[in-house]
């Protein structure tokens, strides 16, 4: 993480960053679920890990998003994934939808058809409560300390465009407020954030 941390400074110093639309959050991704490969008839344990950024306005709306998944694909080689969700072609339905009770988060993150042939689904509710996300204690934002949810695969890839999977399982986030808190300080943009996260993952031997 330390390393992942000081990417982000680097790219921040060497000017790899824009003005956001509002704040920057940034939440560590983990899922587990059995699914079936197309053509086997037992059911495969499945497990992924990633980071997802999402920039949200003053409305409250997630108006860009990105995500980077990684694990072991098939052959057991390390791999990662990019989803890419932005306003010209949003692909985050119900992005952040605050509830009037309880102050409920509901977090519909899909990538149906978007980037063939990847086709999975994470669907996640939480509680928000005043948070600092590197903005200062004086301009705390709503948001949602952990997620927790489902992960679906419809019928398709998750990480490598080997795999044809069919199955469900569970997901959470949780806020890396180290991250958030560097992304809003150095006025990073999504792209910077996921692009140092990528960095580190390829200097482990991810591939995409």
């Amino acid at each position: 993480m330390r390393k992942l941390l000081g990417l982000t400074v680097v790219l921040a110093v060497l000017g790899v960053c824009a003005p956001s639309y509002g704040y920057i959050l940034v939440y560590k991704v983990t899922g587990a679920m059995k699914a079936q490969e197309w053509g086997s008839d037992t059911l495969t344990n499945v497990s992924v890990k990633g980071y997802l950024a999402m920039d949200i306005d003053d409305s409250d709306e997630v108006v860009d998003a990105k995500m980077v998944l990684y694990g072991k694909g098939t052959g057991g080689n390390l791999v990662y994934s990019v989803d890419d969700f932005n306003d010209s072609d949003p692909n985050i339905d119900d992005n952040i939808y605050w509830g009037n009770s309880g102050r409920v988060v509901e977090l519909d993150v899909w990538n149906i058809n978007h980037i063939y042939p990847f086709s999975h689904e994470f669907m996640m509710t939480g509680i928000l409560k005043s948070i600092d996300v590197g903005l200062g204690a004086t301009e705390k934002k709503m948001a949602a300390s952990s997620l927790k949810g489902s992960l679906v695969a419809w019928r398709g890839p998750l990480l490598d465009s080997d795999q044809d999977l069919f199955g469900s399982g569970a997901a959470t986030m949780t806020l890396d407020t180290k991250q958030t808190k560097a992304a809003n300080a150095g006025s990073l943009s999504v792209d910077a954030v996921i692009s140092a996260f990528i960095a580190g993952l390829e200097a482990k031997g991810y591939h995409q």
